[in-house]
């Protein structure tokens, strides 16, 4: 960075105090631009170290721990407002490896009265370092936020994110923004995890749109027990409940439905060969409806199978699961129950097949009380067929063995669509023996 701005400094832009060509001065006590090294004490960043000893909620919170993070980047994010133009754009360039820092950053620009028009994923990395997540996938870009003042907003009274998620127009200001950044990456030629991230990211930039006048203002005779001035108590009071606001009801909100939409779209490209059996594109559509209406705990368990297609192992980060799941009003804990993930080390495993089975015991009997669980077995059953080379005999032999649902039956031909290698092994299947399940499914299907 000292390199890049040497032409800068040398024309007297930074660090100038020389009066006869205008002073400027960003003096930095101890340290000279002419110095190999930068100074890192007042970095904005967060060390391992200090978030080990430090205490969550503390005020001030202890330098360089995550709530200083956040709360350093809104005041820089605060003062940059003072000074932008009306019409003017903040580009923040970021980069990292943790999802609750990027939620901390768009949070941090949402309580500076900041509004995201745009992120772009730009590969800055070799593809060997990983450097930002989402949801437990490992992405290879830094991603670019383009930022503008708050000014054309949505205005709501809600507080619970699955109210923002029932009401058309909020709905429709997250979903816009998300389609705008799905064009963008399709027509950028974006990679599939690229793409992706451009979609949450565009969904989230939607949310911040949404403006809840009732969270401005600080309703609570709240205090910080602190010596500082009373301007300033104020707001980081408005700050702190501007920020639980984005944290607690926008972002799952706004990563609910880009998630959802994700996949709408994934189910709509499966079931697109059911055409061959006969579907329409209206019975395509409701069929997708009856699978998107299933039980609670079978639309929380697709949506983390589809968004762990893009990452390498069928895992997601804790604390995303919880935010992604709090609109259906369940818990990881809830999935675990029925069998469907295990929750560990921070993480949330998506199970299948023998995982499945394995994690139920002797609580088989649960399969039956999820559609999810439901479909899985439906395929370990069409594999247990006694003959291959007869669809319809295969297809009898299944309904002998169980009812089975057009709901269940699209839902397993999903998800051996989109199984893995590794997956398939697990529920006792192989990319050799998918057509054959597949057509045993259209066949149910179409009975």
């Amino acid at each position: 960075m000292r390199l890049t701005l040497a032409p800068a400094i040398e024309a007297g832009y930074f660090f100038n105090r020389d009066e006869r060509r205008g002073r400027v001065e960003l003096l930095v006590p101890g340290w000279s631009p002419a110095l190999s090294t930068v100074p890192r004490e007042g970095e904005i960043i967060v060390r391992t170290s200090a978030e080990r000893k430090a205490y969550k909620g503390l005020f001030p919170p202890r330098p360089h721990t995550r709530d200083w993070y956040i709360q350093e980047m809104w005041r820089f994010f605060t003062e940059a407002h003072k000074v932008l133009k009306d019409d003017g754009i903040l580009i923040v360039w970021f980069t990292h490896s943790d999802p609750e820092a990027w939620e901390g950053i768009l949070g941090a620009l949402y309580a500076a009265d900041f509004m995201v028009s745009k992120v772009w994923t730009v590969r800055t990395e070799m593809a060997t370092r990983p450097v930002a997540t989402v949801g437990g996938t490992a992405f290879f870009s830094s991603l670019a936020i383009v930022a503008r003042k708050a000014k054309e907003v949505v205005v709501t009274a809600y507080e619970k994110p699955d109210l923002i998620v029932e009401d058309e127009e909020l709905r429709d200001c997250i979903l816009e923004s998300l389609i705008d950044a799905y064009k963008s990456a399709r027509e950028s030629k974006a990679a599939r995890w690229e793409l992706f991230v451009m979609c949450l990211a565009g969904a989230i930039a939607g949310a911040t749109r949404i403006r809840n006048p009732g969270i401005t203002m600080v309703r609570e005779q709240a205090t910080l027990e602190v010596d500082i001035e009373p301007e300033e108590a104020l707001a980081i009071l408005r700050f702190r409940s501007q920020l639980k606001y984005f944290r607690d009801v926008l972002y799952p909100a706004a990563v609910f439905l880009g998630s959802r939409w994700l996949l709408d779209n994934a189910l709509r490209e499966q079931l697109e060969e059911l055409k061959n059996a006969g579907y329409s594109e209206e019975a395509i559509d409701h069929l997708i409806e009856d699978v998107i209406a299933s039980d609670a705990y079978t639309d929380a368990y697709l949506l983390l199978w589809h968004i762990t297609r893009y990452s390498l192992e069928p895992v997601v980060d804790y604390d995303f699961a919880e935010k992604l799941l709090k609109v259906l009003g369940i818990k990881a804990t809830d999935l675990a129950y029925y069998g469907l993930v295990r929750s560990r080390g921070g993480k949330v495993r998506v199970l299948y097949g023998k995982e499945v089975f394995d994690a139920l015991k002797r609580r088989i009997e649960l399969l039956n009380k999820t559609a999810a669980g439901r479909a899985i077995y439906l395929t370990k059953v069409v594999l247990e067929s006694p003959t291959r080379m007869d669809i319809s005999k295969a297809t009898d032999y299944v309904l002998s063995q169980m009812p089975v649902g057009r709901r269940e039956a699209a839902i397993a031909l999903f998800q051996i669509g989109t199984a893995n290698e590794k997956e398939l092994e697990k529920i006792g299947a192989s990319k050799a023996t998918v057509p054959f399940i597949k057509s045993v499914l259209r066949e149910l299907l179409g009975r």
